[in-house]
């Protein structure tokens, strides 16, 4: 049987996690604010398209909604220690979004490094234009 108290407390956690007011969070799941805090109270459980609602637009696992597991599967290398220690283990909230930030700060290097090379590969480009003109 699933723990109303707990799932409500989750749904909350995420809520703070993205830093929404109720209502703000509320509106963005299509439910009032007074269902909302009566699902984060537990007082009355969130059906099923509510939590698969949440689990699309927001990218959270189902097993954190009902168990309150968060376990990622890979870590990038420069991740913090205490993450690369609880490699494989439930995470709070909170180190499943310095895991998260790690991995976006992972993808704005590439991006850069992308943009550099591209760059690089139209001033290629140029000099190779210039030089069949000459040639």
């Amino acid at each position: 049987m699933v723990d109303k108290h707990a799932l409500g407390q989750r749904i909350k956690e995420l809520r703070q996690a993205l830093s929404l007011k109720q209502a703000d969070f509320a509106k963005a799941l299509n439910i009032s604010r007074p269902s909302l805090s009566q699902i984060e109270n537990g007082e009355v459980g969130p059906s099923l398209d509510l939590i698969h609602h949440i689990v699309q637009k927001y990218g959270i696992s189902y097993d954190y909604i009902f168990d309150g597991k968060l376990i990622p599967t890979i870590l990038p290398d420069f991740a913090p220690e205490k993450l690369k220690i609880q490699e494989g283990k439930t995470l709070t909230l909170h180190d499943f979004n310095e895991y998260k930030a790690a991995w976006q700060m992972l993808l704005r290097k590439y991006e850069e490094r992308i943009e550099s090379l591209e760059g690089d590969i139209h001033k290629l480009m140029n000099i190779l234009s210039k030089k069949e003109e000459e040639g």
